[in-house]
């Protein structure tokens, strides 16, 4: 369906992960689930009709802000070179200021956050883990805990968080990385002239946003106190120990 919409969810992603997971995590999302390799699956083999009948119409009518689409990059990094095609168009390149598309996620998250019901951030995570590592994918999940949104973290599936898991131990931004250097130096002043204003650390901020025992994005890959848990035990132990050892 062509046309504009108003976004049901925002997505969080770093731009070198698989195209595929990416869209696999976003249906995911839509179908209730926090694993995606199944439905990555699908898409491999061509199973697109199959996976439309599975969303149904409730699941197409959600609307997903990605940012490769919902921000012209005609107007900013089109004539860079990255994994995509160099593009030669004349589109004026702004990155600062009013009319800049670059610098606008905080604003986007707070504006839809109190406009748009539910609307939420989905964490399309990467089979290596990298978007822990990436400094605008963490700026932008611990900005959507400020704005108070509901956060899903979308995973390939349990045995590759199990075997990486270890890569979340130690969330830095000071050792994030970006494609450009001038991204993590905006990123690390916007972080420095928060945490003069309010008195608190953005580390300490993401790692208990992540890793925290009780209600840490990655406490659904832990099993239930009561013992309704999921997941299988080997993952869980691991995330379990993962999470024990980060003292807040």
């Amino acid at each position: 369906k062509v046309g504009s919409s108003v976004p049901s969810r925002m997505v969080t992603h770093n731009w070198g992960n698989n195209f595929r997971d990416l869209v696999s995590a976003c249906i995911a999302d839509a179908l209730g689930l926090n694993i995606f390799s199944e439905i990555a699956d699908k898409l491999s083999r061509g199973k697109v009709k199959e996976l439309r009948a599975e969303l149904g119409t409730r699941g197409l009518a959600l609307t997903y802000w990605i940012c490769a689409f919902s921000v012209n990059q005609h107007a900013g990094i089109c004539n860079q070179t990255g994994p995509w095609t160099s593009c030669c168009c004349l589109t004026r390149k702004v990155f600062s200021g009013d009319l800049s598309e670059m610098n606008k996620f905080d604003e986007m998250m707070r504006l839809l956050g109190s406009r748009v019901r539910d609307f939420s951030q989905v964490v399309a995570v990467d089979v290596e883990l990298v978007i822990f590592g990436r400094v605008w994918c963490i700026a932008e999940l611990v900005e959507a805990h400020r704005c108070n949104l509901p956060q899903s973290l979308i995973v390939h599936s349990e045995q590759i968080l199990k075997q990486k898991a270890q890569r979340i131990q130690n969330l830095d931004v000071q050792s994030a990385e970006a494609s450009h250097p001038d991204d993590k130096e905006y990123i690390l002043e916007k972080v420095r002239k928060h945490e003069e204003s309010t008195g608190t650390n953005f580390n300490s901020e993401l790692r208990e946003l992540v890793l925290n025992q009780e209600k840490g994005l990655l406490t659904a890959w832990v099993p239930h106190r009561d013992g309704c848990g999921v997941v299988d035990a080997n993952t869980a132990d691991v995330v379990e120990e993962l999470v024990l050892k980060v003292a807040f």
